[in-house]
């Protein structure tokens, strides 16, 4: 009942984060370079829900019959959806942190659109490298016909193993945590940064005094754009939070011997599908906080009279 449950829930969330990105794809428009890391975010959501939640659905090894290499293809591309979307998110936070902390220096850096293009290129490739390290420097990666998931046993670098062993560990213990922390960090600097412009321009009423100060807070749709994608990394410190833990609490000794089996797959289901939020939730906010998007896209089903307004010209 609990899998069966479990399989409709991201069935669910499945087919709402692929509408939900595809929108974002058909109604945001091409305008400035943070239109790069959103469709970047939008792509990555996009393989978590046509390449990775299906895995979890249905039964593909019974269908090929090799459920060992099944897993290592699902752990592959879990691995570059799952990264590609945290690195964005985190050079979307590191992005927007410049941009508010030096609101000048930033413009003019962000006079082309090379350098995103670039780093988003960049996240890709390392994603895709990561996926490849990380499935071959594992020991044993194969299904688990009773609990009917894929389990991953890496070597040991505690038990007569090499130094490179150890800081494979190393790295694939510490990049989740160290990556949230980080985009948690970057995020409560900018809501901080944007709470004492906020302070500086209601003291000067926005008479221009404080110069360089003010400078992000003059520009309307900066402060839009930055409001709505920290909003993005908020929810993202949210939903993967919970993942941390979870990796975390397998590396503590007590903690595995006082969890049953059972109750180690609930807890994994439930951190899963709270990771699968933040794919539906990035998409939502886009499309909520974009001016006119949705109303753009029902214009284009043909549900509403196209009424040429100030936001239509």
């Amino acid at each position: 009942m609990a899998v069966n449950l479990f399989s409709t829930v991201l069935a669910l969330l499945a087919a709402f984060i692929f509408m939900a990105n595809v929108m974002v794809f058909y109604t945001t428009k091409r305008k400035g370079v943070t239109w790069i890391f959103v469709i970047s975010l939008a792509t990555s959501d996009i393989l978590m829900a046509i390449l990775v939640l299906p895995f979890q659905i249905v039964e593909p090894w019974s269908i090929f019959g090799s459920g060992d290499l099944i897993c290592k293809i699902h752990g592959a591309i879990t691995t570059i959806s799952v990264r590609s979307s945290m690195f964005t998110v985190l050079l979307i936070s590191a992005d927007r942190y410049v941009a508010v902390r030096y609101p000048h220096s930033y413009r003019c850096m962000r006079t082309s659109w090379t350098g995103p293009v670039m780093m988003v290129v960049v996240i890709w490739l390392y994603s895709t490298a990561a996926s490849v390290f990380i499935v071959a420097t594992t020991e044993q990666y194969t299904y688990n016909p009773n609990n009917k998931v894929c389990s991953q046993i890496f070597k040991n670098a505690y038990e007569n193993r090499s130094s490179f062993d150890l800081c494979v560990m190393v790295y694939r213990e510490i990049e989740l945590p160290a990556i949230t922390i980080s985009v948690a960090v970057f995020a409560a600097l900018i809501i901080y940064k944007i709470y004492s412009l906020k302070r500086i321009l209601e003291s000067t009423k926005a008479t221009g005094l404080q110069g360089r100060k003010v400078v992000l807070a003059d520009r309307p749709m900066d402060r839009h754009v930055t409001n709505t994608l920290v909003v993005i990394a908020v929810f993202y410190t949210i939903c993967f939070t919970p993942l941390c833990l979870y990796n975390t609490a397998h590396l503590i000794k007590p903690v595995q011997e006082r969890i049953s089996r059972k109750q180690d797959l609930l807890f994994g289901q439930i951190t899963y599908i709270i990771m699968c939020l933040n794919s539906c939730i990035n998409p939502t906010v886009v499309l909520v906080r974009t001016k006119g998007a949705l109303r753009g896209l029902r214009e284009k089903m043909g549900l509403t009279h196209n009424n040429p307004g100030p936001l239509g010209k």
